[in-house]
């Protein structure tokens, strides 16, 4: 059992569950599979999880009291996150320098093109949380070799697909947006369509794991449809 440490209102109709302050795989986990249970309750409309939270939107008024109550409940006869509650995702990604923007940084620290795709490519990431812009996951945890904190200029446009690293974290922007993570490459598969049933690839509690491709492979598969993503998703 992992408690949490506070439990407060945030606005009239919604409350903040926060647990310690730290990023951790087990942690972050645990908080999406109390989620999955608390979204059973009768009077809970939404629930968005981020690193050490859980935001539980309700549809009528409840006191903190009560729901705490009820979260205590939970938490006290939960002990261990459910086993792959989430999607497994795998997608690709051209290192190639055109779209690689920031390889040069990482060359000048004496790490390879291959070691950098060899340490990118080789982990499986947790989306921990969504956010920034919409379709935008926060994935870790990086190898500490290629961890890069972010720029201090951003850049003032990034192009859709681009797949960054800032700090600990790797991200793909889901659309052309300003941004200051050191691009290492870019992913063709598009992040978000309103027109698909599931509007985002990937969510909050996701696994990512990327794999390389040429550049000619890249330009083939942006030429490709992509309403059906069931192509992506691993057991």
């Amino acid at each position: 059992m992992i408690q949490y440490e506070r439990i407060s209102r945030y606005g009239s109709h919604a409350f903040l569950i926060e647990w310690k302050k730290i990023i951790d795989p087990q942690l972050n986990r645990f908080i999406h599979s109390i989620k999955n249970k608390i979204t059973r309750l009768p009077y809970v409309e939404d629930t968005i999880v981020a690193y050490q939270s859980c935001l539980v939107t309700l549809n009528h008024s409840v006191s903190t009291s009560l729901f705490s109550k009820e979260i205590d409940h939970i938490i006290n006869s939960h002990h261990a996150p459910d086993s792959d509650i989430n999607k497994k995702i795998r997608l690709p990604v051209c290192y190639d320098k055109s779209y690689g923007l920031d390889i040069n940084l990482y060359e000048k620290d004496g790490i390879s093109i291959d070691d950098l795709i060899h340490l990118h490519s080789g982990h499986t990431y947790l989306c921990y949380m969504m956010g920034f812009m919409p379709g935008f996951g926060f994935l870790g945890n990086v190898e500490d070799r290629i961890a890069r904190p972010r720029k201090n200029t951003p850049r003032k446009k990034v192009v859709a697909g681009s797949v960054g690293i800032a700090a600990g974290q790797t991200g793909i922007y889901p659309t052309d947006s300003p941004g200051g993570w050191n691009i290492i490459g870019r992913c063709p598969i598009p992040l978000m369509d309103y027109s698909r049933e599931s509007s985002f690839l990937f969510s909050a509690g996701d696994q990512v794991k990327f794999y390389p491709i040429s550049k000619s492979e890249y330009l083939e598969m942006e030429k490709s449809d992509y309403s059906d993503l069931e192509q992506f998703y691993t057991a």
